[in-house]
Parts: C-alpha cells; sequence; structure tokens
C-alpha cells in the first residue's frame, strides 16, 4: 500500500484492498500470499505450519499437497479449472508441475536467506505501529475528554480532524460570582434601602423581620442583624431583622389618693397627696420622673420634682361645693434614649366643701334695750 503518511497506509490496510502482485510471482504463489493476507481471519491459513507445508509443496511442483494445506492456493480469485490450467501441466510421467514463469522459485537456501531479509525490512512493520500508535493516542484522547470537560481535545495534536460541537448543546453557563454580604454595610439601613442593595448586587431572595424592640425612636425600622454574613453565592436567601416598635408604656393601674381618703375636703385646707404606687417603666428603663395633674388646689411649696411620689396640696378657696381632681402619668427614661411618658392614671376626685363660718362672738357691753329706746 502507498499513502502520503503512515496512518493513511495503516488505515488503508484496514479498509482497502491490496494491490495484485506482479505477473512474474507465479499464480499458486500469488493465491498463498493473498490467503495469508485475508481481511477475515477465517479465510487465513490456520496456522504457520500450514503455511510451511504449502510452500514446501509449492518449491516441490505438487499443487496438489499444496492446496489441499491451503485450498485458497488453487481456487484464489480464480475458476478451480481455470487455476488448474493455468498453473499445472500434466507431464508424461503423469506428475503435476508448476508452469515455467519468468522467475522460478528460488533453492531452499535462497528462500530462506530471503524470508530472513523480508522479515528484516518487511514493510508491515512501520504502518502497524502507527496504527497501534495512533489508537493509543485515540484511547487516551477520549479518556482525557471524559474527565476533562471544555479542556481542549489532544486529539487535535495528532492531525485528526475532531467533530464540531453541537450547536444544539447549550454552552455551560458560567460559575456565579460569590458576593461579600458584609462589605456592603446592611445594618443600619431599613427593609426598603437594604433590599435595593442587595438587589444591585444580583441577590433578590430577601426577607425581613422585626426583632428585639427598639431602645429609641430613631432606632425604630433599622436593620442590626445579618444571615448569613461574608461570601455567599447569589442564589442564597439573605435574612434580614430590623428593630421592632418601641415597647409601649402601660398608664398606672392605681390613682393618687390624699391622707385619710376622706370623702369631702374643706375648701382652704392643707392635706397630703401621694402617687405612683401602681407605675412600672418596661424592661431596659427605669422611672425618672412623674407628671401629676392638680384641679382644685395648688402644691405647697412647690411642684413635687424627680421621683417624689408624695407632697402637700392646698385647697382651693370656694363660696360653694366643687371637686378635688387629681391624676398622675409617669416618665420612664435611663436607658440612653429620650424620655417617655406613659397614659395618664384614672382620675381621683373628691368634693371641696366650703369653709364652715364662725358664729359672731357675743358682746358682753351690750344689754338689754337703751333707755332711749324705751323712752322713744
Amino acid at each position: 500500500f502507498t499513502g502520503e503518511s503512515q496512518v493513511a497506509i495503516a488505515m488503508a490496510q484496514i479498509n482497502e484492498q491490496p494491490p495484485p502482485l506482479p505477473p512474474t510471482v507465479p499464480i499458486p504463489v500469488q493465491n498463498l500470499v493473498m490467503a495469508m493476507i485475508a481481511k477475515k481471519p477465517g479465510d487465513r491459513p490456520s496456522s504457520s505450519a500450514t503455511v510451511a507445508r504449502a510452500a514446501q509443496a509449492l518449491r516441490r511442483g505438487d499443487l496438489n499437497s499444496a492446496a489441499i494445506a491451503v485450498p485458497a492456493i488453487a481456487t484464489g480469485g480464480v475458476a478451480e479449472d481455470d487455476a488448474t490450467r493455468l498453473l499445472t501441466s500434466t507431464g508424461d510421467d503423469g506428475t503435476t508441475r508448476i508452469l515455467p514463469t519468468t522467475a522460478q522459485l528460488p533453492a531452499d537456501g535462497e528462500v530462506e536467506g530471503e524470508e530472513e531479509e523480508k522479515k528484516k525490512r518487511s514493510p508491515w512493520t512501520w504502518p502497524l505501529i502507527a496504527l497501534i500508535a495512533l489508537l493509543v493516542i485515540v484511547l487516551g484522547g477520549t479518556l482525557f475528554a471524559l474527565l476533562n470537560q471544555g479542556e481542549p481535545d489532544p486529539i487535535k495534536s495528532t492531525g485528526t480532524h475532531s467533530p464540531s460541537p453541537d450547536p444544539t448543546t447549550p454552552e455551560p453557563s458560567p460559575e456565579p460570582t460569590r458576593v461579600d454580604i458584609t462589605a456592603l454595610g446592611l445594618e443600619g439601613m431599613t427593609c426598603d434601602a437594604a433590599t435595593a442593595t442587595l438587589a444591585e448586587n444580583g441577590i433578590t431572595n430577601v426577607t425581613c423581620t422585626a426583632g428585639d424592640a427598639a431602645s429609641s425612636d430613631d432606632q425604630v425600622g433599622k436593620i442590626y442583624q445579618v444571615q448569613p454574613s461574608g461570601n455567599v453565592e447569589p442564589t442564597e436567601t439573605i435574612t434580614l431583622t430590623h428593630y421592632g416598635d418601641r415597647t409601649p408604656i402601660a398608664a398606672p393601674s392605681d390613682t393618687p389618693e390624699i391622707s385619710g381618703n376622706p370623702s369631702q375636703v374643706e375648701a382652704g385646707s392643707t392635706v397630703t397627696l401621694t402617687w405612683g404606687a401602681g407605675f412600672s417603666c418596661p424592661s431596659g428603663s427605669s422611672i425618672v420622673g412623674y407628671q401629676v395633674n392638680l384641679q382644685g388646689a395648688s402644691w405647697v411649696g412647690g411642684a413635687p420634682s424627680g421621683t417624689e411620689r408624695s407632697k402637700q396640696i392646698k385647697i382651693d378657696d370656694v363660696t360653694q361645693e366643687s371637686q378635688l381632681i387629681v391624676s398622675y402619668a409617669g416618665v420612664c427614661g435611663g436607658d440612653g434614649s429620650e424620655p417617655r411618658t406613659s397614659p395618664n392614671s384614672n382620675d381621683f376626685a373628691v368634693t371641696i366643701v366650703p369653709a364652715a363660718e364662725e358664729e359672731p362672738t357675743p358682746d358682753p357691753d351690750a344689754g338689754g334695750e337703751s333707755n332711749g329706746d324705751l323712752l322713744g
């Protein structure tokens, strides 16, 4: 076989029929050679011993013995009768002999030497080596391509044609870039602002929930916790926790009261007023003061201050019955935020009665009627 490269020659040996031998080679010898290189293993001689017997028979001119060993010697490619006529003729002694040709079979020694030389320089050697190397490269390249998707195909280095990628096969999507959540500075933002910032960085799975109560009004709605933090995949869900509304302050559960708890008080009198027993602040804050509302009285010595819970009041002077009405509210603070005032307590009310009028003292000098009166 001939070809542009060793690979082409090797492929031709596999796929193509061999060219015919020169006509100077006797037909039986041609048939023996063609049988030895038949494509199908079943068409080849069964063993080297069979080939040796056929070759020796051909050297002796015994075509029948050669055909028994390798039947293709008599029938390979030519009708049996024609082959017999072409290959043999019957002598006077009735023996079968090979027709003379321009190239007669050499003697035993010459055959052995020539075969030894052909073995040394057989044209099959390098093509077979190239074929084996090609198969090894193809197998190795296939395994490498399966284990390394997307890497360059090593088969291209052998000069063979690699199939173009299937246009229907989708390209692998690039790996998404991770996002540094901590670097975004979400704490202190509102939920809307933080959600918009995350969306700008490719994160859309966001939940925002209320957590601890705010300690001041300006903390309400501000984010104080972000989970997870650090570098995350854009497909992860980010949970934002913000401060809830401040804990409300409950109204006092009691009402102010005055000493003795009378049913009425006299106008102009002084009594002691107490408050604050039923008030407390939410956890985290403490009582910093009270606001007491008076109606129908005034403070003695000025209004109370700080956490004072008892003080004297003077009942207003009235000429007719009226009402003393008192309520109070607690003030909470101490947590670093602005103080907050509770709702007012229920009203304490008591009747104010006018002060009793003093009866005039009798004049000891005053007697009965005067003489003048009597005389008049």
